[in-house]
């Protein structure tokens, strides 16, 4: 019996995995280059192939059956380790070249400053860094990704880096300049918030003892980069990852008001798909990445 018997027509699969990623066949033409037309009847192929509808079709619209849509799951997978296979064989193996998609805040904050450690191991390395507000849609392309979330992302192999920690920082040039002295009063402070992690700012208070107390101000930025950045210069009182501020706590240019410190639900994690060997220099980073940590 041929390996082939039961494969419905591969082209037809390629048309229902962009019909049903844009829930149009119209959409689904244009992307294709092809006629709402050929699409229908690609789908009614398919669909008389499989024995069962995959569509339906409604007056101006369609919509995936619920058998349309478990297929069309796994058809996308499918045609997503095809891309990431194509990608993977199209790089010449002679090309050094490394692909890392890393969280902007753990980038900046400690993947930057550690770098230079890295490529003095790997001398004639072509990097190249990139980075994203989402870490639930990285970019493909990317040989190894630094995530953070719950380290359960589809087909991925994670390895956990760091947790996710919430502290208050300030600058003393900031207490200085607002009369600000021990004991402090939450009252007194400017907070300066993030609009990507409001629920922070409670989950700190909880540690600290303080719920049910607000700040005196509130200042929201649309990042925790920005409203970092912020508290460096001496706006007021941020919450960051203590273990990205090491530095900035030890030499004095930041000051803990308080020592309480809590975790969220999420890390930071190291992640490569799961059906495909890292390649060599991918490799060789997550090996210094992980000897970083041991080391610190």
């Amino acid at each position: 019996m041929s390996a082939h018997r039961n494969l419905p027509p591969l082209p037809a699969l390629r048309i229902f995995e962009a019909a049903s990623r844009r829930q149009s066949f119209l959409l689904a033409a244009r992307e294709l280059n092809l006629t709402p037309g050929a699409v229908s009847k690609q789908i009614r192929q398919l669909e008389e192939h499989l024995g069962l509808p995959l569509f339906e079709r409604l007056h101006r619209e369609v919509r995936l059956t619920a058998a349309g849509a478990i297929y069309a799951r796994a058809i996308g997978q499918l045609f997503e380790d095809l891309r990431a296979a194509t990608a993977e064989v199209m790089v010449s193996p002679a090309a050094d070249k490394l692909v890392v998609w890393c969280a902007p805040w753990f980038l900046k904050a400690w993947l930057l400053p550690r770098l230079e450690r890295f490529r003095a191991l790997r001398p004639g390395l072509q990097m190249d860094l990139r980075t994203g507000e989402s870490s639930e849609a990285i970019d493909p392309k990317a040989d190894i990704a630094i995530r953070l979330g719950l380290g359960t992302w589809a087909r991925m192999r994670s390895e956990f880096l760091i947790p996710q920690e919430i502290a208050a920082v300030c600058t003393p040039a900031y207490l200085r300049r607002e009369g600000l002295s021990q004991p402090f009063a939450f009252g007194d402070f400017v907070v300066l918030d993030s609009a990507n992690t409001p629920h922070h700012l409670e989950l700190w208070k909880q540690a600290a003892g303080m719920a049910g107390v607000e700040p005196r101000e509130r200042i929201v930025f649309q990042s925790n980069e920005t409203a970092f950045a912020a508290a460096l210069t001496d706006h007021g009182l941020a919450l960051v990852n203590p273990y990205f501020v090491e530095a900035e706590l030890a030499n004095g240019r930041l000051v803990c008001p308080w020592p309480a410190r809590t975790r969220t639900d999420r890390s930071y994690w190291l992640t490569w798909r799961d059906r495909f060997n890292l390649p060599p220099a991918a490799s060789a980073f997550r090996r210094w990445i992980l000897a970083e940590f041991r080391r610190e």
